[in-house]
C-alpha cells in the first residue's frame, strides 16, 4: 500500500486515504511522507520488471490464447459488458 500500513483493515485504508486526498491531494502540501508503505509497489514494480524483461528476452511477441477471455481482440479492443457475452 502506498498509503497506511499493512496492518490496516479495509475501512482504516479507506479512512486515511479520503482524509488524505481532501486535505493534500493536488496541493503544495502534497508530497511523499515518511509514514507511507511501500512493500506492495515495491513488489508490484519488480513483478513488471521480470515481466517485462521475460517479454523482451523471448523469441515471439506474445499473443492471445485462442479460447480465452480476451481471445480473438486486437490491443486496445474493449470487452463486452459482462452481461453480453
Amino acid at each position: 500500500m502506498l498509503v497506511g500500513s499493512p496492518a490496516d483493515t479495509q475501512q482504516g485504508f479507506v479512512e486515511r486515504f479520503d482524509a488524505l486526498e481532501a486535505t493534500k491531494y493536488r496541493e503544495p502540501s502534497d508530497d511523499v511522507y515518511g509514514d507511507w508503505h511501500w512493500d506492495g509497489a515495491r513488489t508490484v514494480a519488480d513483478m513488471m520488471a521480470i515481466i517485462g524483461h521475460r517479454i523482451a528476452q523471448a523469441d515471439a511477441m506474445p499473443s492471445f490464447n485462442a479460447g480465452g477471455e480476451s481471445g480473438g481482440r486486437l490491443r486496445g479492443q474493449a470487452l463486452p459488458p459482462a452481461d453480453k457475452p
